[in-house]
């Protein structure tokens, strides 16, 4: 009987999940300039919109959504305070982002709850690596946008939001991957070396630090994971190839430490120039020291540590000039949210990410989740929708896993 009135809402949300698809493979299309709510988001509010008044009974998953509806709540507060002191709008836009990627998450749960499940995750594995193959395209033919004349920025308006969609498309087929087989096939370990190559291209280092924790799951899935991987030639010959590859890439990077010979050859010319490019990035972040933090917006947490008890609000950066140079927004989410929330808004988000760090059946699964956390020191990705779409993924698979293993 459940499963007959799944199936029948499944039916009834058919339009929702469509919009929400489309919505998603639009993703990494950025048509004007960020800030602005591009096509994409229009798509996933409308999948939200059609859920919400198609749906009788809505899941509520409280452990998990209340802390975020508080989050959103909260910080809602503390911005319009600022807003009405300062008349920043900045400040009212900021609320605006974390209450539709709120809603964007609500839907993709009612979605997830109220049809099969697995149908929906191999939609959102093949379509991301579907996308990870435009990037990459895109790359090899010189096609795309640049960020000067190393970073390669793609369909993005910035060489870090591609960096993070790689992450959470590289997660999100990893996890799909897993759910649907109970083992990483071809179309994850494709994903690792795609999403791998395009990283490089970006040349960011809060990509790069995400990446590492993907390799990381990866390598306890493959020595510790309960899962053995399954040896046929072929997953053989693509799991060597994509270690040979990192490793190379490794080696390759350490080499370029200590040598300054150029590359021979117009290919070998311009890969040694991207290297190098790459470890110039990684030296000066970690020899600049203070001044890289200063830079970013981080020293606001010893220069005004008042606000690290209720929170400063976003927007009205004017109001750190007389004592820091840089007045954008902090670059790192956990430093950002400490400060723009203070303890509230930073108990509540850290309450969120626990509940689907501790629903993750794996620990390897658990790592993976690491990756958008790590990249998120340097980065603040709270905003980004992807962030989002990718927690919901997160924890609907945390809950598909926990119920096969029950029945």
């Amino acid at each position: 009987m459940r499963r007959e009135v799944r199936a029948r809402t499944g039916r009834v949300l058919q339009p929702a999940f469509g919009f929400f698809l489309l919505g998603f493979s639009l993703a990494p299309f950025y048509f004007w300039q960020s800030g602005l709510p591009q096509p994409a988001h229009a798509l996933l509010l409308t999948a939200t919109f059609l859920a919400f008044i198609v749906r009788r009974k809505w899941a509520w998953c409280g452990v998990v959504q209340t802390p975020l509806l508080l989050f959103v709540v909260y910080s809602t507060l503390i911005n319009v305070i600022v807003w009405v002191r300062y008349g920043d709008l900045d400040s009212l836009l900021s609320s605006f982002y974390y209450a539709y990627n709120f809603l964007v998450f609500w839907g993709l749960q009612q979605l997830i709850y109220s049809s099969d499940p697995r149908r929906i995750f191999s939609y959102l594995g093949l379509v991301s690596v579907a996308l990870l193959c435009t990037e990459i395209l895109l790359y090899l033919l010189g096609k795309g946008r640049f960020f000067g004349e190393s970073r390669f920025v793609g369909t993005f308006n910035d060489p870090n939001q591609l960096a993070h969609w790689i992450l959470w498309s590289v997660i999100i087929v990893m996890v799909m991957d897993y759910t649907l087989r109970r083992k990483l096939g071809w179309l994850s370990w494709s994903a690792l070396l795609l999403g791998f190559i395009i990283l490089l291209a970006s040349a960011s280092r809060s990509g790069l630090l995400g990446f590492a924790a993907i390799l990381l799951a990866v390598a306890f899935y493959v020595t510790r994971g309960r899962v053995r991987l399954n040896k046929t030639v072929a997953e053989r010959w693509l799991i060597a190839f994509v270690a040979m590859l990192l490793v190379s890439g490794a080696v390759t990077l350490v080499a370029l430490l200590s040598t300054t010979e150029e590359g021979t050859g117009t290919l070998g010319d311009r890969l040694t120039e991207q290297a190098r490019f790459y470890v110039n990035r990684i030296q000066e972040g970690i020899f600049t020291g203070e001044a890289n933090l200063e830079e970013r917006g981080y020293d606001r947490l010893w220069k005004f540590p008042e606000y690290l008890l209720l929170g400063a609000g976003e927007g009205a950066n004017d109001r750190w000039a007389d004592r820091t140079s840089f007045l954008g927004e902090i670059h790192s989410t956990l430093a950002g949210v400490a400060f723009y929330y203070g303890i509230p808004g930073t108990a509540l988000l850290l309450f969120f990410i626990v509940r689907v760090w501790i629903a993750l059946p794996h620990i390897w699964l658990r790592f993976l989740l690491l990756a958008p956390l790590l990249y998120s020191l340097g980065t603040y990705n709270l905003r980004n929708t992807m962030f989002w779409l990718g927690m919901a993924i997160m924890w609907a698979a945390a809950r598909e896993l926990r119920r096969s293993v029950s029945t």
